[in-house]
């Protein structure tokens, strides 16, 4: 084994990037991170590892003979990530961007520069202690499941300078001439900007129950691995027995009461720590910025060449509040998904301020608040009659075991208050279903529960399937699906009348060659057109 080239530039910065390459120049030398992430690994490790380190430090108390498990496996998992350090290399030229790393299996990643598409900087509380960042590079080819290239342990004063060539060089010069970036700042423009009042809107987007469930699932499973019996505990306990001695509907107000708060104060929580600090900038070379976060902070940048469009998002409660959030559909965002907020361009915000900067980030000042064509008589009646029959089924099941299991009487008879419900929901869904096709961007909104208003370029349209089930024929209606390479991938606009569906594929992709009408019935022959 050969020895690695040691570089005489300190530890963890970046060899100057940006310059045309030379052939008489050789590559520049492998190096590894800051020495910071020494602390940081071991500590990740072994956050890692908590319940498992819990169940053997209890076991080890069970009996006095024997070694101490717990002491072993905490020195191996801290050793663990000492050579998750020591074991990693980066390098960074003119063409490529790699990174070597691996303990037990070597890996080696590897991004061509005129590949990069985003740049995602990111920095948890220790490393913002030891002033460390994380950056990650996406490319347009990225796919599920696959491993970023992640330089992890960068020192923050080289994140800034690192992310505007790796973006900036290519995308607004169209060479490889180099750039000061001191002035970085003085070439952004602000677009939106953390209201302390959108904080409200916390409540109405139901993430304090996902992290509410995921934090009484931790505790849950670290009591029964320590063999802790919550009903055993003093307050618990009490608790229960005061539940016990008063009536049951003060019960349920009490429960439901505590419920509500505590969602509350979770999903508040969640905000803060998500989206404080929020702002949204466009940098004079073509790229987007969003930095946001309390404790880990994140600023993800993505090119606007790369951007197909956007997508609105309305969920049913935060919509009665009068909020959505936006985020985008670019290339190179895809292997993250847009859930973990890495496409996230507005947070959850008064819906004028969500459209405000739609209208400013496509360019546009006519899409966001554009009227959109209904889909008709048809899509109505499909909607109501899915709604209702369903419904009813559901009912006419629990009436038919009413008969047999006499408790289930009040149940099924109550059930038929879902028929009404079932049928504003019918309606809501058909109120927010429509498209249009505005300068060269077409706009698909559908559902009512989780609403989606999506505007993708129609350049970025690399195919059309129109999809017809056998009650969808009966009725005249065929379902649009738009792909892209971006974002999602397939964008559906549901049951359209045949005659539109038709003219509005032929707009998307015109002389595109074949477009393939998937039909249902018939065993479900395929037919192409």
């Amino acid at each position: 084994m050969t020895a690695e080239p040691q570089s005489d530039q300190p530890s963890g910065i970046p060899p100057p990037i940006g310059v045309l390459p030379d052939p008489g120049i050789p590559d520049p030398p492998w190096r590894r991170l800051a020495p910071g992430m020494l602390l940081v690994e071991p500590v990740r490790e072994l956050i890692r590892f908590i319940p498992m380190l819990i169940v053997l430090i209890f076991a080890g108390r069970v009996g006095d003979t024997g070694p101490p498990w717990g002491l072993v496996a905490t020195g191996a998992v801290i050793a663990l990530g000492i050579s998750r350090y020591a074991t990693t290399r980066y390098r960074i030229s003119d063409a490529l961007v790699e990174v070597r790393r691996g303990v037990f299996q070597r890996r080696h990643l590897t991004v061509p520069r005129d590949r990069i598409r985003t740049v995602d900087v990111s920095a948890h509380p220790l490393q913002r202690l030891l002033k460390l960042v994380k950056v990650e590079i996406g490319t347009g080819t990225s796919h599920h499941g696959s491993e970023a290239v992640a330089l992890d342990g960068l020192p923050a004063s080289a994140a800034g300078q690192l992310r505007a060539e790796l973006l900036h060089r290519a995308a607004a010069t169209g060479d490889a001439t180099p750039r000061a970036t001191s002035d970085e700042s003085a070439e952004e423009t602000v677009l939106a900007r953390l209201d302390r009042r959108w904080i409200g809107f916390a409540p109405a987007t139901l993430s304090g129950v996902i992290t509410g469930a995921v934090l009484i699932s931790l505790a849950w499973r670290i009591a029964g691995e320590a063999r802790i019996r919550p009903s055993e505990i003093g307050v618990v306990a009490q608790l229960l027995r005061s539940l016990r001695s008063s009536p049951l509907w003060l019960d349920v107000l009490l429960v439901a009461g505590v419920v509500m708060l505590a969602v509350t104060i979770l999903s508040v929580a969640g905000y803060v720590l998500s989206f404080w600090g929020y702002t949204l900038t466009r940098h004079a070379r073509g790229t987007l910025q969003v930095t946001r976060g309390l404790l880990t902070t994140r600023a993800t940048s993505i090119e606007e060449r790369r951007l197909r469009g956007v997508d609105r998002f309305e969920p049913l409660l935060l919509r009665w509040f009068g909020g959505a959030r936006l985020n985008a559909i670019a290339t190179g965002l895809r292997h993250r998904g847009s859930e973990n907020g890495s496409a996230v361009l507005v947070p959850p915000a008064p819906v004028a301020i969500v459209t405000a900067v739609e209208d400013a980030v496509l360019g546009n000042t006519r899409i966001g608040a554009a009227a959109l064509i209904p889909h008709g008589p048809a899509a109505r009646r499909r909607r109501y009659s899915r709604a209702l029959g369903v419904t009813a089924v559901l009912i006419a099941v629990l009436l038919v075991l009413s008969v047999r299991v006499g408790w289930l009487v009040v149940p099924a008879w109550s059930s038929l208050l879902a028929l009404p419900v079932a049928a504003l929901l019918a309606r809501d869904r058909y109120r927010g279903l429509g498209h249009a096709l505005i300068d060269d961007h077409l706009v698909a909104r559908s559902g009512s529960l989780a609403r989606h208003r999506s505007v993708l370029a129609v350049s970025g349209v690399i195919g059309v399937t129109l999809r017809q089930s056998y009650f969808q024929r009966r009725a005249g209606l065929i379902s649009l699906t738009a792909t892209t390479s971006a974002g999602a991938q397939r964008y559906v606009v549901p049951d359209l009348p045949d005659t539109i569906a038709l003219d509005l594929a032929e707009r998307l992709v015109p002389q595109s060659g074949t477009i393939r009408v998937a039909v249902a019935h018939d065993a479900g022959r395929q037919h192409t057109a």
